[in-house]
């Protein structure tokens, strides 16, 4: 849908939003985000009045609206079990509505932790920042019941190799012995498995542009595909995505392939909620593996993912020791 459609549909959601919650108030819209394409039809915009300033989120994929109404209710639940009183919050959520399908909820004021770790000029200032992303997490994991489960890292493996039998047959690939590291791997898998891990509240698709800063608390947004998962997916999609695809500054790595002093500040904040366990070192390699091998002929077309390509792939040898 184009954006003037998309701004017209949203137009009608306000005007329902107004009649089904008796608000006088008047709202200009600013379209803030969106995505366009042969999967992806979703839209983000603010809502402002004298008053106030809502964000109103509306998809038109099928699949994209049906899931609206899940993260909407996922994000009621960690509201709940989280809240937005403390220093790490989520957005309230305020309405939802079928059809026309949209919801509205609390706008947060702040710069998402993605665009400060770019706009960082020091190894501290990241530093301070990943202490930030720990403490997010733990209080997100930590907001309702913890579960100990023992590991299996089949679920790792079966997924990896499965993605390297279709990622070796493209020309990107031809040169990179994969299969090495692969089977170091299945060397470690025999020191975690079974081991304990815990299953928590987790977000589902945590990376830095899901936590925003503000200017007393920290936030988490877009909780799609948030339930209770093993704590180690979130922290390491967390990881990977917030270091190894950010231009480094300097700083040693350390032997899970990312810099040493934004491990350390994540890991000491989060200590409330677990530590670097061995699982939680095995699944970082193995995520980290599965996120390099992600990237295609097509992706290493674009000049941005040729060098995100780069920065993994120079973090991935790294963690293996190559």
């Amino acid at each position: 849908m184009s954006i003037k459609r998309a701004l017209d549909r949203a137009k009608i959601c306000v005007e329902h939003f107004q009649q089904t919650h008796f608000c006088t108030e008047k709202f200009t819209l600013t379209r803030l985000m969106g995505k366009t394409n042969a999967v992806h039809d979703h839209h983000v915009f603010l809502m402002q009045s004298n008053a106030r300033k809502l964000v109103l989120k509306l998809c038109f994929t099928a699949r994209e609206k049906h899931g609206l109404g899940e993260e909407f209710r996922n994000l009621q639940k960690v509201f709940g079990d989280l809240g937005n009183q403390g220093r790490c919050r989520v957005p309230e959520p305020i309405a939802y509505c079928d059809e026309p399908r949209y919801f509205v909820s609390e706008f947060i004021e702040g710069e998402t932790v993605f665009d400060l770790l770019h706009r960082a000029k020091t190894v501290a200032q990241r530093d301070d920042l990943f202490a930030k992303l720990g403490e997010f997490t733990a209080a997100l994991h930590l907001s309702t019941y913890v579960e100990t489960r023992p590991f299996w890292p089949k679920f790792y493996m079966s997924k990896l190799t499965e993605r390297w039998e279709e990622a070796k047959k493209m020309d990107l690939w031809r040169d990179h012995d994969v299969d090495g590291y692969i089977n170091q791997l299945r060397k470690q898998m025999k020191h975690v498995r079974g081991r304990d891990v815990i299953k928590v509240s987790s977000h589902g698709d945590l990376h830095a542009r899901n936590v925003m800063i503000g200017a007393n608390a920290i936030w988490g947004i877009d909780f799609a595909g948030a339930g209770h998962m093993m704590n180690v997916i979130d922290v390491t999609g967390l990881m990977i995505a917030s270091d190894c695809k950010t231009p480094p500054l300097g700083g040693a790595l350390s032997d899970l392939g990312l810099v040493k002093s934004h491990q350390d500040a994540f890991f000491n904040a989060y200590a409330p909620a677990g530590s670097l366990t061995e699982v939680m070192a095995f699944s970082m390699r193995a995520n980290l593996l599965r996120t390099w091998i992600g990237y295609s002929d097509q992706d290493y077309a674009t000049t941005k993912k040729r060098k995100s390509f780069a920065l993994v792939g120079a973090r991935v040898k790294h963690a293996f020791g190559d």
